[in-house]
Parts: structure tokens; sequence; C-alpha cells
């Protein structure tokens, strides 16, 4: 069962989706796969840990996954969320996992036409201001 999920396209009218799932320990896991303007569908891609996905696609679909994680603290039951992104390549291949704040949650993306991506989040913490930051 999904729960939160996204889609972008890029110019040629192909999709990438993400979602996330309970796995089997109980936790939320984030999900991916490429679709074709035509219905092909690509195999899923699981992609670890995450929550509230967020995806970016450029015209020639280069892409960006944004994405928060609950990371405990060291006195249960806190905790915080640390905001990622995966760079998304034409062919649809998932980079690796860069952190982009250890105090932030809910992040969104959005991009120009030629793959110079924007991230905002909200930090966590007092006094929750709104982040950003901007690149490849």
């Amino acid at each position: 069962m999904g729960f939160h999920h996204a889609l972008a396209t890029d110019l040629d009218g192909d999709p990438m989706i993400v979602w996330t799932r309970y796995n089997s320990g109980g936790t939320l896991e984030l999900l991916g796969r490429r679709l074709s303007a035509t219905g092909a569908r690509g195999a899923v891609t699981s992609l670890g840990l995450g929550d509230r996905p967020a995806v970016a696609l450029d015209d020639d679909g280069d892409g960006m996954l944004v994405f928060h994680t609950v990371v405990p603290k060291s006195t249960p039951p806190y905790s915080h969320t640390r905001s990622s992104a995966r760079l998304i390549s034409r062919s649809g291949t998932f980079g690796t996992t860069k952190t982009l704040t250890s105090d932030g949650r809910v992040p969104r993306v959005d991009t120009r036409p030629t793959a110079r991506f924007t991230v905002v989040w909200q930090q966590e913490s007092f006094p929750y201001a709104i982040k950003s930051v901007t690149g490849p």
C-alpha cells in the first residue's frame, strides 16, 4: 500500500513517480519508477528509508528527488528530521543520497528547463524558518 507519492514529467512526456510504503520493519521506505510516454513501465527501485517525497524533472529528463527521514535522538521518543536529495539521470537512474540539512522537514523541489534545482524546506527546530538551496 502506497502513502505519499509524487509525479513529474519531462518535456517529452516521460514521467517519474516516487512513493512511500511501510516496509517489513514498520518504517516508511521510498520507491521510484520511470514510466514512458508510451506507457512502458520501468523497474521499481527501492530508495531506502524516507517520507514525504517530491520530484522534479527538467525538459531533458534530468531530475531530483527530495524527501525527509525521521532520525531518532538519544532519548526516545524524541526525534528530528533530516532532509535529503538524490539526483535522477535522464535514463531514470537514481544517484546517491545527499543530506541537505539535519534540521529540516517536508522538502519541495522545482527546476528550470536545464537542470538547476531549487529546494525549500521548513526548519524543524524553533523558529521553524523556511530555508532553501539552489544548485545541480
